[in-house]
């Protein structure tokens, strides 16, 4: 039986997606940083983007049903967002630009995970671990190796210091 089929399970409801939206686009701000001028070459495919957001919600309701939990951490949400990034890339370039879109979608994601973690250190008084290492590897995993929804959520989990 699939997560749909349950009877606890319902989509988003236009409130929901536009919250969520929010959420989402306000953790990628950050990019404009990044990118300076560039950020507006950057482009997203809206299908793409409400299929990660759809994807989360399921992940919700799976932890609902088969784990009893009401809602995801912060930290959880924002891992199972970059894993959605890396694995269906909603991103991509305007135009050709040096960096392939791969290597944008693991830079957004990287962002997205700093975001979440930084949000979830500072509402709990404690901080988060970004190095330069530590920005460098995980930049280097997001492209290149093969990580688990679960992974990223111990990756994020660890990330936290008191």
């Amino acid at each position: 039986m699939k997560v749909a089929e349950y009877s606890r399970y319902v989509k988003l409801t236009p409130i929901e997606l536009t919250a969520e939206t929010v959420m989402f686009k306000d953790y990628t701000y950050n990019a404009q940083f990044l990118w300076g001028d560039k950020y507006d070459d950057i482009l997203i495919d809206e299908n793409t983007f409400l299929e990660i957001i759809e994807r989360v919600h399921k992940r919700k309701v799976y932890y609902h049903i088969f784990h009893n939990v009401d809602g995801l951490s912060i930290i959880k949400e924002t891992a199972l967002h970059c894993f959605w990034i890396l694995k269906l890339q909603p991103y991509f370039w305007k135009s050709r630009m040096k960096e392939t879109n791969y290597e944008l979608n693991a830079k957004m994601a990287l962002i997205f995970l700093q975001q979440g973690v930084n949000s979830y250190a500072f509402e709990n008084d404690k901080k988060a671990n970004f190095t330069a290492e530590i920005l460098q590897d995980l930049y280097y995993s997001f492209r290149y190796n093969d990580l688990s929804k679960e992974a990223i959520i111990d990756i994020a989990k660890y990330l936290i210091i008191n």
